[in-house]
């Protein structure tokens, strides 16, 4: 999720260009100000959190795909990374490393420039809205700040973080998308348990990794075993899918393709008029019976 819409329209004073512009002046404002605090200290951070820093680049260049239909852009396993910094060592390095992470994502998908501003500006945003649970429960500057470990007593303000996030995240990009013609409240509400249950199984990590870089600093490696499992896994769906969707001799979409295709094209709110064309070869059930399926 996040930054999928089309272009904003910013000439005028709608509510998608003042959701752009709220992303990209408040976000990266918290992102310059993160700068700015984390500068006297990152060079002095534990090799545990230069770890996690890589897994988190990692994470954003390596989605996980498991839905050509669903998620076709994939989820990504950074978000999980990225929050284990902010349990760890406090929202600064956590925005600062997320938007690295980012821009150099953006860069290689050759994003466009409005794309890459909004998406770091509306990450900053989500990820200091999840920082106000911390706070608000004494956290403020992480766990490793209080010299203590994570506590199952932690869990209902970790799942709180979470829920911020998620909706914080998701209203921006509606905010954003519905430019393309839907409401605010489809764009919330589309497809929303398929993202609650794949966001949640990638922030269900964020404990996981803070448990394994306060013991040692070899356990993390570790972690990359269940996310080699996770990316096998979903190829392997990937590949069934098409498969069940794309004939085996041609490698042409199906009859059953076609159905879902238009089954959405249908029931996509806002949609335009369109039109299917049908074309109808006389007598090629001949070819097939006399030459064979192959050939024809």
């Amino acid at each position: 999720m996040g930054g999928n819409a089309d272009r904003p329209s910013l000439s005028r004073p709608s509510m998608y260009s003042i959701t752009w512009h709220f992303s990209v002046w408040f976000g990266w404002a918290l992102v310059a100000y993160s700068a700015y605090r984390v500068q006297p200290t990152i060079l002095h951070m534990p090799p545990a959190f230069w770890m996690v820093a890589a897994l988190v680049l990692f994470g954003e260049l390596r989605p996980v795909r498991t839905s050509g239909f669903f998620d076709p852009q994939g989820t990504v396993t950074s978000t999980g990374y990225v929050f284990a910094i902010l349990y760890l060592w406090g929202l600064w390095p956590a925005v600062v490393l997320h938007t690295a992470a980012t821009i150099t994502s953006e860069l290689v998908k050759r994003k466009p420039p409005w794309k890459l501003f909004f998406n770091v500006g509306q990450y900053a945003l989500s990820m200091g809205s999840a920082a106000l649970v911390m706070y608000a429960v004494g956290l403020g500057n992480g766990i490793e700040a209080t010299g203590r470990g994570l506590r199952g007593s932690d869990l209902p303000w970790i799942v709180a973080s979470w829920l911020v996030w998620f909706i914080v995240n998701n209203a921006l990009v509606s905010g954003l998308a519905g430019e393309a013609g839907h409401t605010f409240w489809e764009d919330f509400t589309d497809q929303i348990w398929f993202y609650v249950v794949t966001t949640a199984a990638v922030l269900a990590l964020s404990p996981l990794i803070v448990l394994a870089a306060s013991a040692s600093l070899w356990y993390i490696p570790l972690l990359l075993i269940p996310m080699f499992a996770v990316h096998k896994t979903a190829g392997l769906s990937l590949v069934e899918q098409h498969q069940a969707l794309h004939d085996s001799l041609t490698g042409l979409p199906n009859r059953k393709y076609l159905q879902r295709t238009l089954q959405e094209a249908i029931n996509a709110p806002g949609q335009e008029p369109f039109a299917l064309a049908l074309l109808d070869l006389d007598r090629f059930k001949e070819v097939n019976d006399t030459l064979g399926h192959a050939v024809g």
